[in-house]
């Protein structure tokens, strides 16, 4: 590796904790924290519950969100999505919007998070949908490369004064975010643990690769012990 692609750690860090931290986790908690700038007492939707979508829940809750509504299909990951951070779980994006004007007087959400496994451009306009006058949606996952059609209904977007933004690794710098958040997990603030739900060997890793496609695991960590 080139040392501009190597971020130190410390020897006695936890490795475990360090490969989720690398990518997924502090992609999903700087896109909360550094990107959507969650203030304490903010209502948060978080649409999708794998690593990245953990990684977001959490990065709300340690910034001090009152709400946090986390969006998922698989009932496992919404539970997981409860351990971490979130204060509600529903199924779908309609169950939140229905969800949604109990839990904030009719006023939505201020933040909006989109982590699903694949973006697709209808995404786009039902997350604004959850979203408040003034509401900043951030759009953190991977879509097709080619893909250039996004459904925006342009007047709401621009009558509710809204934002949206997009993020790589949650818009911080790996050198700051690996060891800020390998300290909060080392004080307990972090959770970790909690999302590895499943590891295995090097030789079982299309096993790993089939569970995520399966939505079985939150996250899978390969071990190299000999």
């Amino acid at each position: 590796c080139h040392e501009n692609s190597v971020v130190r750690i410390d020897p006695w860090a936890n490795m475990k904790a360090a490969a989720l931290i690398s990518c997924g986790i502090s992609t999903g908690f700087g896109s909360a924290v550094d990107r959507a700038k969650v203030k304490p007492g903010e209502t948060v939707v978080v649409i999708g519950c794998g690593g990245v979508g953990s990684g977001a829940i959490q990065g709300a809750r340690i910034a001090g969100a009152r709400t946090i509504i986390a969006v998922d299909p698989v009932v496992f990951k919404q539970d997981k999505a409860k351990e971490v951070g979130a204060t509600h779980a529903v199924s779908s994006i309609i169950d939140a919007q229905f969800l949604l004007p109990e839990l904030t007087q009719g006023r939505n959400a201020d933040v909006v998070i989109l982590t699903p496994g694949v973006l697709q451009g209808d995404m786009i306009a039902a997350a604004c949908g959850l979203g408040s006058k003034d509401a900043r949606v951030v759009v953190t996952s991977i879509s097709p490369f080619h893909a250039m059609d996004v459904q925006l209904n342009l007047f709401n977007f621009a009558m509710f004064n809204q934002a949206l933004l997009g993020t790589v690794f949650g818009s911080q710098s790996p050198r700051v975010q690996v060891p800020n958040l390998l300290n909060l997990f080392d004080s307990g603030q972090l959770k970790i643990d909690e999302i590895i739900t499943q590891e295995y060997t090097l030789d079982q890793v299309q096993q790993g690769y089939d569970d995520q496609a399966a939505g079985t695991i939150i996250r899978g960590v390969v071990t190299f012990d000999a």
